[in-house]
Formats: structure tokens, sequence, C-alpha cells
């Protein structure tokens, strides 16, 4: 995905600060949104903060809940996004991604993590 005239930045946002450094900070092209407020932002705003920040970007991936989901949405892009996050086969989340059937959004369905699959919501 990085090439010689094209640099892509992944920026982790995350109410676990710990977890995602701990996975993701070994990755060069990983920022994290805490290391942009830190010293800078009152904590009371963090949250708008983290969210100004995923709003900024031009593609989103989110796994579950609307935080990341609002994010993804005042980006636009292209969005990847965890569905199944429960084991309910059709669980409220579900079928709001299937009514919305947003363009541009591609849907994982992640409860079996050893099969990963596509799922489809576009409206026919």
């Amino acid at each position: 995905y990085n090439t010689p005239s094209t640099r892509v930045i992944f920026l982790a946002v995350s109410d676990d600060l710990a977890w995602i450094k701990e996975n993701f900070e070994k990755h060069e092209d990983v920022r994290f949104g805490h290391d942009f407020s830190q010293g800078k932002v009152n904590d009371s705003d963090l949250l708008s903060f983290d969210l100004c920040l995923l709003a900024a970007c031009n593609h989103s991936i989110h796994t579950y809940g609307t935080y990341g989901q609002w994010g993804s949405l005042l980006a636009g892009g292209q969005v990847i996004a965890a569905t199944g996050t429960n084991k309910e086969a059709n669980s409220e989340a579900d079928q709001i991604n299937k009514r919305a059937a947003m363009h541009g959004w591609l849907f994982l369905d992640v409860r079996d993590l050893k099969n990963i699959t596509e799922v489809s919501f576009a409206k026919h």
C-alpha cells in the first residue's frame, strides 16, 4: 500500500490506549491519536479531539460501536468495518448496517476468526 510517491499512515484511537500501543506500536506506519493531543488538549476534550482526528482521515477501519461508525461517516471515503462482533446472527448492529447499505463500506463478519468473510449489505 505504500509506494515511493504515496505513504499511508494508520491513525489509531481507542479508549484502551495500552492495548492499541501494545499491539500496534511496532508498526512504523501507525500513529496514535493520544500522541497528537498529549499536553495540548484538556482531558474533558479528548473524545471530541479523537473524533475530529477520525473525521479528518481519508478512509477508515473500525471494529464495533457507534464511535468508530461516526468517525467513518464523518470522514467519508472507503470503510472497512467489522460485523458479527457478538455471537447473535442478526444483531441490532447487523440490522442497522443492512438497512443503511452504505456505499463504499466493506463489512467483514468476524464471528469465526478462523474464517472471516465479507458480508454484502448492498441494496438490490
